[in-house]
């Protein structure tokens, strides 16, 4: 049996900490994690306090065994790499796990708190249709309450600028995307900068507090 620890990036978008469940005769039980984002992403240095958080919390009984970000196991593949035994947890966007479960991005177009949308029994459900595909849903950690924003290589005047510009998207947030008028482009976060800086798209679509700045580089004034 599979465990699925959610951590949400906001109202909006969530983290998944996914973890196989092993039998441990050691005193101290041990994970091996990977994590959506490299150690040194903003984001990913979150992820690092947690860890360091936990282990100090839980010393002697259980340690996160932190293996890094994307450059260990590919962003899209580390949901399956949990499944597969490979590693045992990853924190990742549950946007991520939908190759293994389609509804997994669900969480992403919620407006209500963390709180209100497991007393209105998300949680509960959302645990129900992990479990059947081997994982179990756990519990979500708000970090933002910041909503998603679409950054631009260049100024718009209006709306009917953005149709049809590739526009790096993930699973989720897609079909908002297309609705506007642009194509979306899934890609993961870090190739947001080198795709940005080689014109493979025209923008990006991120809402985590803190990230757009590293993307000064590659955007219009």
């Amino acid at each position: 049996m599979k465990k699925i620890f959610t951590l949400s990036l906001a109202l909006l978008m969530g983290l998944f900490f996914v973890t196989g469940v092993h039998q441990v005769e050691a005193a101290e039980a041990k994970l091996k994690m990977v994590t959506m984002l490299p150690a040194k992403h903003p984001v990913g240095k979150s992820f690092g306090g947690f860890i360091k958080r936990i282990n100090a919390a839980l010393k002697g009984e259980f340690q996160i065994d932190w293996r890094g970000g994307p450059e260990a196991v590919p962003q899209f593949k580390q949901p399956n790499a949990v499944r597969l035994g490979s590693v045992d947890a990853t924190i990742t966007s549950p946007s991520y796990v939908n190759g293994i479960l389609n509804v997994s991005g669900a969480s992403n177009y919620s407006n209500k708190t963390y709180a209100e949308r497991k007393a209105a029994g998300f949680h509960d459900y959302f645990a129900k249709l992990h479990e059947a595909k081997g994982l179990v849903y756990v519990g979500e950690l708000p970090m933002s309450n910041k909503s998603f924003h679409i950054f631009l290589r260049n100024p718009i005047k209006s709306l009917e600028d953005i149709k049809g510009l590739k526009i790096r998207v993930f699973p989720a947030i897609a079909p908002a995307v297309k609705a506007l008028g642009a194509n979306p482009v899934v890609l993961p976060m870090p190739a947001i900068y080198t795709s940005m800086e080689r014109g493979v798209v025209k923008g990006f679509v991120t809402g985590i507090p803190g990230v757009a700045k590293i993307y000064k580089g590659v955007l219009g004034g």
